[in-house]
């Protein structure tokens, strides 16, 4: 077996028993669903394999996991092991090796660009898909983008993400946590890639509801009007309204609770179930009341 190939597998194996090893202890499901405490577990799992990377392996001839990682000497060398760890590993890539490409500074960023920008981001949704090695290489080159918080490549990503209409899953993923890296700064261009320019007479796609959740998970702190205004025109243009009404509902302005109780008042017959019953909870959530409002459906009491 390729060394480098033994190295992915002893990490994978080291990993899965630090992550058992720190769930021994933990009964609450509820915990566990956290995102706080996932993040929280994580860190204390990446923290507990530090020890791994300074012991020797019969199986990497004698070296350590921490050499083999020092021992790449370019910059090309070090994306083509990320592109392999990618392939191999089943959870996150080795922390050493992101620390070691950033030892290149940021001339690694053009590099990580290009190879996430490079393959077709595109999904078919008719028939299950394998991950291609390029799909997985490229979310996670998106991943460090955003761990990295580059925000000078943010309007080439979110003008392929867009032009994407059906995004692969690990990418539209790897996109939100890019987006999350960058932060507030993607706004603009967020707002930009959504607003009515930016659609040039195109209906919202799987790719603008994905940068729809994006949009709102960066901007629910500061709450600028003109997001509030972008997420209400998008409702407004979506041919299925649950994924606007979420984000309408996370988003957390008040002032979306008129304009979801609008859109059932003027389309009464025409809504389905989930789009309903998504509504309803973002009015909820909101602050709003539902009594004032007629279930069609009757599946519970809106009260």
């Amino acid at each position: 077996m390729d060394r480098w190939n033994e190295f992915f597998t002893l990490y994978n194996e080291e990993l899965a028993a630090a992550y058992d090893k720190a769930m021994e202890n933990i009964s609450d499901e509820e915990q566990l669903r956290d995102p706080d405490f996932q993040e929280h577990l994580r860190n204390q799992v990446l923290n507990s394999m530090q020890a791994w990377y300074s012991q020797p392996a019969e199986s990497l001839d004698g070296l350590t996991p921490e050499s083999m990682i020092d021992g790449i000497g370019t910059l090309e060398e070090a994306m083509r092991r990320i592109a392999s760890a990618a392939v191999f590993c089943d959870d996150d890539i080795p922390e050493y090796l992101k620390i070691k490409l950033g030892s290149f500074g940021t001339q690694a960023i053009p590099s990580l660009v290009k190879a996430a920008l490079t393959p077709s981001w595109k999904a078919d949704y008719d028939k299950e898909e394998v991950p291609t090695a390029e799909i997985l290489s490229a979310a996670i080159f998106l991943r460090i983008l955003g761990e990295w918080q580059a925000c000078e490549p943010q309007e080439d990503i979110i003008a392929k993400f867009i032009r994407t209409e059906t995004p692969n899953e690990l990418i539209a993923d790897a996109f939100k946590l890019y987006i999350s890296g960058v932060g507030e700064g993607a706004i603009p261009a967020l707002i930009k890639a959504l607003s009515a320019e930016g659609l040039e007479g195109r209906s919202l796609t799987d790719a603008h509801e994905y940068a729809l959740i994006a949009l709102t998970l960066v901007s629910q702190e500061s709450r600028p009007d003109e997001v509030f205004a972008c997420l209400r025109s998008c409702f407004r243009a979506m041919p299925h309204k649950a994924i606007g009404a979420i984000c309408i509902g996370d988003y957390g302005d008040p002032r979306g609770i008129a304009v979801l109780k609008s859109y059932l008042d003027r389309n009464i017959g025409k809504f389905d179930r989930q789009e309903f019953y998504e509504i309803l909870s973002s009015i909820k959530r909101l602050g709003g009341t539902t009594s004032d409002i007629h279930d069609p459906f009757r599946d519970f009491s809106t009260r």
